[in-house]
């Protein structure tokens, strides 16, 4: 029997990394029946297997996400707050819902190459996003 074997193109070429790294998440993650990974990669020069790896383009190894930043990058557009594609924001952001953002001292900056930044929530019970009083409230403030 003849094996057989397939051209990637560019784009599966590229894409490979991703499909090893899923590979890899299988094995780990998802019950093998037969005790091991039904496929193992190796390095067609000295046999060992192959993982994937994370790294800067400085070439540091990137050891988690957590060691990752995002930032908005060149294709990066403000969007209108009535824009659908704009994410929703909470009428009382409260601590645990109030996002963390760039620096303040970096926000005209992104705001010129068109990122959209976090809101700062208005000080003190007035503006917008504040909350309306309730006719108990009122009440109780009046007979105090």
């Amino acid at each position: 029997m003849r094996e057989q074997s397939l051209r990637l193109t560019q784009a599966g070429l590229d894409l490979y990394p991703v499909l090893v790294s899923l590979l890899r998440w299988g094995d780990r993650y998802l019950d093998q029946p037969s005790g091991g990974p039904s496929v193992e990669l190796t390095h067609r020069d000295c046999g060992e297997p192959v993982d994937v790896a994370l790294r800067c383009r400085a070439g540091h190894e990137v050891a988690s996400a957590r060691d990752v930043r995002p930032r908005p990058g060149p294709g990066a557009v403000l969007l209108a707050d009535d824009d659908p594609r704009a994410p929703a924001r909470a009428a009382h952001p409260g601590p645990a819902a109030v996002p963390s953002g760039p620096a303040p001292s970096d926000s005209a900056g992104l705001r010129s190459r068109g990122a959209r930044l976090p809101s700062t929530p208005a000080a003190g019970p007035s503006g917008p996003g504040a909350p309306k009083a309730m006719p108990s409230d009122t009440a109780a403030s009046a007979a105090r």
